[in-house]
């Protein structure tokens, strides 16, 4: 079966659209509307035909702002991969959820020092650095509680991949730390 063709879950026959053979008028009778409606077997084999393609070394994170649905973070964490959160109730909501900190990053660039201490406090696997400030307030408040935290810096290279459609490269950019920045 081609993992990209979700065709056998989601189907418009003449008696209306089913997901995963449950009609959509059934749903709706027990959820209400609106609603959002995913089938956990696509994204299991969606997960597996990724996992299966990547070399053993490389780990997963499910970027949670894509979705920050539990069940769905649940299953994928479940699976085996790791959460990239963006903000401070995203990383409470790994917490309610019980998922490991060392399966834990923080990226994005508005965190706020409640953030990084939060970070700091659960020992998550790493924090992304978006700039020099970032990182220097990353190492006050470590330094303050007298801990150590894994951090990873945003770099933005001098250079440009031709033809990608969001270039974080080839000079100053909005994040990241600028190539020149570094000394």
């Amino acid at each position: 079966m081609n993992p990209s063709d979700i065709s056998h879950s989601f189907q418009q026959l003449n008696s209306g659209f089913k997901i995963s053979g449950i009609a959509l008028e059934e749903i709706i009778h027990e959820t209400g509307t609106p609603v959002f409606v995913y089938d956990a077997e696509t994204i299991r084999r969606k997960y597996n035909h990724l996992r299966e393609n990547l070399p053993k070394e490389v780990n997963i994170f499910y970027a949670m702002k894509a979705n920050p649905a539990l069940a769905i973070v649940r299953l994928l964490t479940n699976m085996g991969t790791g959460v990239e959160v963006a903000s401070r109730g995203e990383l409470l909501a790994c917490q309610k959820l019980g998922i490991n900190p060392e399966n834990i990053v923080f990226a994005g660039p508005s965190k706020t020092d409640e953030d990084l201490t939060t970070a700091i406090d659960m020992q998550i696997y790493s924090i992304n650095a978006e700039s020099i400030g970032e990182l220097r307030r990353i190492s006050d408040i470590a330094q303050i509680k007298e801990t150590t935290i894994r951090v990873e810096l945003r770099v933005n290279p001098e250079f440009e991949v031709q033809g990608a459609t969001v270039n974080m490269g080839g000079g100053p950019k909005k994040f990241g730390i600028d190539v020149e920045q570094l000394d």
